[in-house]
Order: structure tokens, then sequence, then C-alpha cells
């Protein structure tokens, strides 16, 4: 009995190992896909918030602190990203109009890296 006992609890510790390592190493992709989803859903939120202000005959906001004093007062700043991090506003000109940017710096919290995430890569930034 002892002889069957150890090459299964071998096999069992095995399978264990490797579904551990496979865990380690699938749960952060599908946790970052997840929080990406959730910023790009927050952008399409604070287009929706825009278009409102615009329909109200506005101009875009110049800048992060005015987009926060006109849409946001309650909250006195944009949402925090999925990763804790402050999103960011601005103006962008583009095919000769004005047209604006919400950002978020991703997982690794700053500015200018690949990582980012843009309300113009989802289509939403108008």
């Amino acid at each position: 009995m002892k002889r069957l006992l150890r090459p299964a609890l071998i096999f069992v510790a095995c399978a264990c190992a490797l579904a551990l390592l496979v865990i380690r190493i699938v749960i952060p992709g599908v946790a970052h896909g997840v929080r990406a989803s959730r910023a790009y859903q927050d952008f399409v939120l604070f287009e929706s918030d825009l278009s409102a202000y615009r329909e109200k005959g506005k101009e875009l906001p110049p800048d992060l602190e005015v987009l926060v004093k006109e849409l946001y007062p309650h909250y006195g700043r944009l949402p925090i990203d999925p990763w804790g991090n402050h999103y960011t506003y601005r103006r962008v000109r583009k095919s000769d109009r004005d047209t604006h940017e919400f950002l978020s710096s991703g997982p690794d919290g700053t500015f200018g890296t690949k990582d980012d995430l843009s309300s113009l890569d989802t289509g939403t930034g108008k």
C-alpha cells in the first residue's frame, strides 16, 4: 500500500505546484484586462458627462481644473482609475479641430509610458 501511495502523493504535489505556477502567470494578465476594461468604461462615462456639458452650449474645458470645477464639483477631482491613480484630461488639436482626451497612467502610475490608457484609443474621444 505504501508503494502505491508515494507516487500518488508525488503526482498530487507536482499537479499542485503546476496549478500554482499557472495561476501566478495567468491571473495578473486577467486582472490587468479587467482593470483596463473598467478604465475604458470610465472614459465612456466621462464622455457622456462632457457631451451633456457641451449640449448646454459650453466650450470644451481648457484643462483638468476647469473640467472638474464644471463637471464634478461634488468630487473635487476626477474619479480614481482602477490602479488607484488619478485620471487626467487634456485638450488636443486633431485634424484642424480641438478635441480632448481622458488618460489613465495605467498599472505603473506614470504618464508617458506605453501602458497608459487613452479615451482616444477607444474611439470615444471626440
